[in-house]
């Protein structure tokens, strides 16, 4: 097991959530699928190593706000976020609220091997890998 602490996995679309946490379950790590429905508190309680958390147009406030939560918390002050979205340009207000959060922000539609690089890169050391589609945005 690559990891004790488990990835924790948010997405409204259940099939996108579940196969996120079989490929990160195939890779090794511990991995959980939930829908929207977990609360700062609740991800707080869980301490996990990483949150995987989906991004929707609807959903921007709701989703940049359980960040804020999130970075609020002692346990979860510095609990690396990747936020993933279909949307390959994001309002300016969110993209700079989510550099503010110290999330690094990956695009659907991505492929395995982009997406594992990411999670390792996060739970690693946070640099940047020289190609793929994602980028962690520098602290404001």
């Amino acid at each position: 097991m690559k990891n004790k602490r488990p990835i924790i996995v948010i997405d409204g679309y259940f099939p996108t959530c579940a196969s996120m946490a079989d490929i990160l379950r195939d890779e090794g790590y511990a991995a959980d699928c939930y829908m929207r429905e977990r609360s700062a508190e609740q991800l707080q309680a869980e301490q996990p190593a990483l949150i995987i958390l989906d991004l929707h147009p609807p959903y921007y406030q709701d989703t940049l706000q359980l960040v804020e939560e999130l970075r609020l918390q002692p346990a979860t002050r510095a609990t690396p976020v990747i936020v993933t979205t279909t949307t390959a340009r994001l309002p300016n207000e969110v993209a700079l609220a989510l550099s503010r959060l110290r999330c690094a922000i990956l695009v659907k539609p991505f492929d395995i091997g982009t997406f594992l690089l990411q999670v390792e890169q996060v739970l690693g050391d946070g640099r940047r890998p020289a190609s793929g589609g994602w980028y962690l945005p520098a602290l404001a």
